[in-house]
């Protein structure tokens, strides 16, 4: 594994990272961009609140031009997974698949990683389309439809409260325990509640709380 020498690396080929990419690719500034490829972007079916696409814009298309955006202004993008960075003296040391790059700078702009439920069909819906991450993102997508929200823990009906401002059919489906005689009244924001136990099985006996939702796409 050769070393190699460079100003700036960019970890991370998000819409983040490629943004600064482009900008030190303008300020005429060596950059590396290390692109893993696990940007959530990706998921994204459509999204309208991206700048300069009123008529709303995928994930991946988006992705693809600012990509392409950085690359005509020098930057160079690679297709590579950093698995250690270290200072070393007055420079980094980063441990790439095919190289070991020593840079003055690193910019960190890695993005965040989702903690799924365990429900069974669940990546085929999200590869659908069905099921949406980010409700910054995609809230806008659900205006007027019957929406459910599936959370693990008790801060998840924030979610819940925050797409109501979309649609009027919101339930939230509880993936944690909850006393049978919990009611709607505790969860204003919602106009459904829906405890795990009364999805499984049929509804003929409780679930226990390692038990997932099934996800079907019909």
């Amino acid at each position: 594994m050769s070393d190699e020498q460079s100003a700036y690396l960019n970890i991370g080929g998000g819409p983040a990272g490629l943004t600064a990419a482009l900008y030190m690719a303008s300020y005429r500034r060596r950059v590396v961009v290390a692109d893993a490829g696990a940007s959530r972007a990706r998921l994204i079916p459509r999204s309208h609140n991206q700048r300069g696409f009123p008529d709303g814009i995928s994930g991946q298309e988006l992705l693809v031009r600012m990509r392409a955006h950085a690359l005509r202004y020098g930057a160079d993008i690679r297709d590579e997974t950093i698995s250690d960075l270290r200072l070393d003296g007055p420079s980094f040391r980063a441990e790439g698949d095919h190289r070991t790059y020593r840079v003055a700078s690193v910019i960190l702009a890695t993005g965040g990683t989702d903690v799924l439920s365990d429900a069974k069909g669940l990546d085929a819906a999200i590869a659908a389309g069905l099921i949406r991450l980010c409700p910054v993102c995609d809230a806008f997508e659900a205006s007027g439809k019957r929406v459910a929200v599936l959370g693990d823990n008790p801060s998840s009906i924030s979610k819940a409260g925050f797409l109501r401002r979309y649609s009027n059919d919101v339930s939230f489906v509880i993936d944690y325990d909850i006393p049978r005689g919990t009611i709607v009244a505790y969860y204003p924001e919602c106009n459904t509640l829906i405890p795990l136990w009364q999805l499984a099985q049929e509804g003929k006996r409780p679930a226990a709380k390692s038990m997932p939702v099934r996800i079907a796409l019909e």
